[in-house]
């Protein structure tokens, strides 16, 4: 039987009223959380993860913790390979106006306009971090023809050594307290740089500057790093520089209509050019300072003072993470596409010959270049 015409199934006033009373219990009735949204930094497109996920924002909005009685969940039990493990799950109402009001307008989920699976969720009262993982947000069951709060699936957040800085003390000890990994290093330095392509012609060493120079009367933009003398600062409020450098060595100060925090000490290195009088290259780069407060892989800009070109370098920090390395699933996807061949027709992988690449090695300045046929070596 169809619905009847001649009764409302909500009209504004309507909703809003049972919304407001909605936003008004749960204020009485709920506790206090933060919302911590989270940031992916290198996801694994094989298994669909980011070891290195960040947490770097904390926003307090009030939730209805539905089970009353406590948190449910298995507890405590023992895992056939990883030992004890403590399982508790919850399942909390928050406001979608509240959410939005307090989270959602500031664009940091993943997924915007709703709560993400993923994200985290820390219960003062209990001191307890815990993760999304589901997010109820299309009820089949519409009050008077709307939808009014989120219903989230929560359970007990098992750290592994994730990036959390939130400026919320209780938060952030999570990630130095309870961090798997024993070798987290907050301020990071650049440990190496490797040349990548020696470039000709330089019969000068260039000049080595890491991260890019702070310029007056330019525009700048959020998150920028910028450098100058022996000082590095991140943009936090985008604008355009001042005619006046950068001086502070703590904090935020202005600069212009920019903003910008001091984030630590800018490294700095030399290059060195090859003895070999016909192609004077730049075979090395030695770092002089390492810096302090790295979080990602500073630029290396190489700068000629002659008639030197096409020198090229990246540099590696000492972080949470070796840059490249074979845990990030990267290096065995590209290794394994030259040994299997993988398509439509041949799902599986059949070997293919494989020819390695072949290496060199060389030294300066008595330089020594070899491969499967010849071996030259300079006067010197």
């Amino acid at each position: 039987m169809p619905r009847s015409v001649y009764f409302s199934h909500g009209n504004r006033s309507e909703h809003l009223l049972h919304e407001d009373i909605i936003v008004e219990s749960i204020g009485i009735y709920g506790q206090n959380f933060y919302y911590i949204p989270r940031e992916l930094v290198a996801k694994d497109e094989i298994l669909g993860e980011d070891r290195l996920s960040e947490f770097k924002k904390a926003f307090s909005i009030e939730m209805y913790l539905e089970n009353a009685d406590g948190f449910e969940g298995q507890g405590a039990f023992i895992q056939r390979f990883g030992g004890m493990m403590m399982e508790q799950s919850a399942t909390l109402t928050v406001a979608r106006r509240r959410w939005e009001q307090l989270v959602g307008r500031f664009g940091a989920t993943t997924i915007p306009s709703r709560p993400n699976e993923g994200d985290l969720l820390y219960f003062p009262l209990t001191d307890g971090l815990f993760e999304i993982k589901f997010v109820q947000h299309q009820d089949p069951f519409y009050q008077i023809g709307k939808l009014f709060v989120y219903k989230l699936e929560v359970e007990l957040f098992q750290y592994a050594s994730e990036r959390i800085s939130t400026d919320v003390k209780q938060i952030d000890d999570f990630q130095s307290l309870k961090s798997f990994d024993t070798n987290v290093i907050e301020n990071g330095i650049v440990n190496s740089i490797k040349v990548i392509n020696r470039g000709d012609d330089y019969n000068v060493a260039p000049i080595i500057k890491i991260g890019p120079d702070w310029t007056s009367n330019t525009s700048v933009s959020a998150k920028q790093e910028l450098c100058y003398d022996n000082r590095r600062y991140i943009v936090t409020k985008a604008g355009t520089t001042s005619g006046d450098a950068p001086v502070h060595t703590s904090g935020f100060m202005p600069n212009g209509t920019a903003q910008l925090q001091y984030v630590g000490v800018r490294a700095t290195a030399t290059g060195v050019i090859g003895a070999n009088q016909s192609y004077r290259q730049l075979v090395n780069i030695t770092i002089t300072n390492s810096g302090s407060g790295y979080t990602s892989i500073p630029t290396v800009n190489i700068i000629s003072q002659d008639n030197g070109f096409g020198a090229s370098a990246v540099a590696t920090i000492q972080n949470l993470d070796n840059q490249d390395s074979f845990g990030d699933n990267n290096k065995f996807k590209e290794e394994a596409a030259g040994i299997l061949n993988f398509d439509e027709d041949n799902p599986f992988g059949e070997i293919a010959s494989y020819t390695p690449p072949k290496t060199y090695d060389s030294a300066d300045s008595t330089t020594l270049s070899a491969d499967s046929l010849s071996i030259t070596a300079d006067i010197e």
